[in-house]
């Protein structure tokens, strides 16, 4: 299983979940999260986390 965070660009036109899903899909994970949501109509960097990931993006004042 992958263990880290991935940073993407989440595009126009989807949620931040949908973003995940389809990350969680295209990677076969079975656990992912997000540590922000952004509305479906903004773009911006989202970040994606799985496995030990999980646990270090409930405190983003960790990721520098």
């Amino acid at each position: 299983m992958i263990n880290g965070i991935l940073n993407i660009n989440k595009p126009e036109g989807i949620t931040s979940a949908k973003a995940v899903s389809k990350i969680k899909k295209k990677l076969q994970l079975k656990k992912a999260g997000h540590t922000g949501t952004l509305d479906p109509f903004a773009t911006g960097i989202l970040l994606i986390c799985f496995k030990c990931g999980n646990k270090v993006g409930k405190y983003p004042f960790l990721l520098g």
